[in-house]
Parts: C-alpha cells; structure tokens; sequence
C-alpha cells in the first residue's frame, strides 16, 4: 500500500534535514529575496512615490570605484537640485550630462569637490587644493593625490552655477576627459542609493540624518 509523503519526510524539499536549504540553495533563497526586496524597494521609490522624478543608472566604467563599480544599478534623483529644493554640496555625487570638452558619451557619476566661488587648484605633490586647503569632508577621498594634466594644473576659481567633479578612484582622474568644471546645466540628477547587487543594497550617504 502506499504511503503519502509527510511534510517533514525525506523527500521533501522543504525539510530541513534534506539539505535543501543550507550551502548553494540557501544562497539561491537569499539572492532571490533579496531581488524581490530591491523590486519592491525601487518600484515603491520610483514608480508609485515619485512618479518619473527617479531614474535607474547602470554604471559602466570605473571613477567611482570603490563607492560605485561598474555594473552596479544606482537609484538617481532628478529633480533633486531643481530650483527651491536642495542646493549642491561638497561630497554629494551627481549625474552628470558631459561637456563637450570632456570628449565622452553618455551621462555618468562623479563626486562635487568645489563648489562656486572656491579656487581648486593643485601643489607641487599633486594633491588637490580647495581656497589651499586639502581636500576633505567626505570619505575615500580625503588626502587622495589627484593629478592632472594641461589646463587644469592651473589654479581655477569657479564661477557661480559652477562645480569641480572628481571620482573617487584617482587612477581614472588624469585629465579632463574625467572629472573638471561642469556647469550647473549640466547637473542631471543626485546619486542616491545602490540599488543592485544585493551585496551592495544601500545608501551612498550612511553619514547622513
């Protein structure tokens, strides 16, 4: 005769003692919970709360990293600096519309180190300088040496609605195909949060109230 399959028997997947969900297969449960999370965390931000203020930018290159790697997914704020809204700080990483002396495609991430009215320039070492003083305020690039090439070597006083972008890995900033003088026009948006691989769900601000 027969006999049916308790819930707790051998054979069944769900059972604990089979092993179902230990090694791969519990990672494989972690990762897809973790995806359903992210769908419903940027569906909830995105489509329901803010209708078309957001956008969703998958990164392909690498002068943010270590903060941002190429290919992880980076929840933006479009309307973040739009006017009577929150102005443009130092460490705040933006997306950015390239200038055409930038020699690049497509809009992508950079952190703001000057804001308008500061001089940026650089000492004999290479490290850059805001009104002569290191560059700080923010981790990961505090006390980094970012060199430069031609033009801005020199010192530069930023006019208003203009800002100084660098990325956080100094190996990709030699010149000004990377980071430099962006206009306020330029601005597309504020870089909030990553938003994918699971392993890096999180705000790009902990610091942050």
């Amino acid at each position: 005769m027969a006999h049916g399959n308790s819930g707790g028997g051998e054979g069944s997947c769900l059972s604990f003692s089979c092993g179902c969900l230990t090694g791969g297969c519990l990672t494989g449960v972690l990762i897809l919970s973790l995806s359903v999370l992210l769908f419903a965390y940027g569906y909830q931000v995105g489509l329901i709360n803010h209708p078309g203020s957001y956008a969703y930018v998958r990164v392909r290159g690498e002068e943010m990293r270590p903060t941002i790697r190429s290919g992880d997914v980076v929840l933006v704020d479009r309307n973040h600096y739009d006017p009577e809204r929150k102005p443009v700080k130092r460490g705040d990483i933006v997306w950015i519309e390239p200038t055409p002396e930038m020699e690049r495609e497509g809009r992508f991430l950079l952190r703001v180190a000057g804001l308008p009215g500061e001089t940026v320039s650089f000492d004999a070492s290479g490290e850059m300088r805001i009104n002569g003083k290191p560059l700080d305020g923010f981790p990961r690039t505090a006390g980094i040496i970012y060199r430069t090439t031609g033009e801005l070597a020199q010192p530069h006083s930023l006019r208003t609605n203009e800002f100084f972008l660098i990325g956080d890995n100094p190996s990709y900033w030699s010149d000004k195909r990377a980071g430099g003088v962006i206009p306020m026009k330029n601005l597309r948006g504020k870089a909030a949060s990553i938003l994918f691989p699971p392993n890096r769900i999180g705000s790009l601000y902990p610091s942050d109230d």
